[in-house]
């Protein structure tokens, strides 16, 4: 704590000041979510010294957020709501809290994951003359994008893409 003293022929007046350091270092925290789940991502504890004096702010890249949207949500103690994540929300958050003691900012990156789903799959039956080349189709979405594997009875088969 600072104190300060001024004075003068008439009297004195004193200040204190506290002094917080805080580092500007700011590390980024992996975030993974499911597509359609919703993703919390905490802004920094609160300091009972602020005295509820501050404020947050939410960017995502260098767009500032909305605090209430469809797609987003603040809460009281500063942190983000996420509320149904898809690809199009993948990507660096970052909280900045200014408050009595400072300035804190924490990042996240956040990844969208969704499992592996087959979305063509070609002909259940197919029939082929013996020595006649032939092509199955067999297409896939997901995040990370998935790896293809076939099986002929119990032997697993070259991948040919």
């Amino acid at each position: 704590v600072y104190l300060c003293m001024v004075s003068n022929q008439f009297g004195y007046d004193t200040r204190k000041t506290r002094l917080v350091l805080k580092s500007e270092t700011n590390s980024v925290t992996s975030v993974i979510v499911g597509v359609g789940q919703a993703a919390y991502l905490d802004c920094f504890p609160l300091d009972p010294n602020d005295n509820g004096v501050w404020n947050v702010t939410w960017w995502n890249g260098d767009t500032p957020l909305p605090r209430y949207s469809e797609t987003f949500s603040t809460s009281k103690n500063g942190s983000l709501v996420i509320k149904s994540a898809d690809y199009s929300l993948a990507g660096l958050y970052t909280c900045i809290l200014i408050g009595m003691t400072g300035r804190h900012v924490k990042s996240y990156m956040v990844t969208v994951q969704e499992l592996p789903q087959i979305i063509e799959d070609g002909a259940h039956f197919i029939i082929a003359r013996d020595g006649e080349q032939l092509s199955i189709a067999c297409s896939a979405r997901g995040f990370p994008p998935p790896t293809y594997s076939w099986t002929h009875g119990s032997e697993r088969l070259a991948n040919t893409s």
